[in-house]
């Protein structure tokens, strides 16, 4: 159904959209959304997409170094996006994307001081994806608009050193194919959710 409505211009989407939530009145920049527009016919990211209703909500975030020191301000980061959507409209759908780094060592941004040589900061790999896995998962997971928590989520885990490539890793502690937080199992929620939902549209 998601996909009729797209090639019908039924729903657009909009990437870093700024939108007022009609339950609380709550204006929040959303990563990803998708929803209603106007009368309008629209297939294309816009700047602008002009949404009256925002059906999808997808919080994005990314772990890349010092996985500890951020365990629980990407916690609390992630519970305000689901709590925001919930309260906002709760038969939108909340959804949540977190991208973790499990190489060894990684080049900070931030950190360079030296235009010479590289600050390398290390990680004791795969423990400290392990434990940001383990920490996300304990993310509430809600079953029915009634609830509270994320409807779909997932995890990707992935090797970079901020230099070279980027790998995706699919061994463990990355979610495997049948896992609830794994990328497919997201993605066939978010379908079997629309239809549950929004297929009157």
């Amino acid at each position: 159904m998601i996909h009729t409505h797209w090639m019908t211009g039924r729903i657009a989407p909009g990437v870093n959209y700024r939108y007022a939530w009609p339950g609380t009145g709550k204006t929040k920049t959303l990563d990803l959304a998708i929803g209603t527009t106007p009368g309008l016919s629209v297939s294309m990211v816009t700047r602008d997409p002009r949404l009256d209703r925002v059906l999808l909500s997808c919080e994005a975030k990314a772990c890349m170094t010092e996985h500890g020191k951020s365990q629980p301000r990407l916690f609390d980061e992630l519970e305000s996006s689901y709590s925001i959507v919930n309260n906002g409209d709760p038969a939108a759908i909340a959804a949540g994307v977190v991208v973790i780094n499990m190489a060894t060592r990684f080049v900070a941004p931030l950190r360079q001081t030296n235009p010479r040589t590289l600050d390398w900061t290390y990680h004791r790999q795969p423990a400290v994806t392990e434990n940001m896995v383990r920490h996300l998962r304990g993310l509430r997971i809600r079953t029915s608009p009634a609830d509270s928590g994320f409807d779909a989520f997932c995890l990707i885990v992935i090797e970079t050193d901020n230099i070279a490539t980027v790998t995706l890793v699919t061994k463990p502690p990355a979610p495997a194919g049948r896992d609830p937080d794994s990328y497919m199992q997201f993605l066939g929620r978010i379908v079997a959710l629309y239809d549950e939902r929004f297929a009157q549209l």
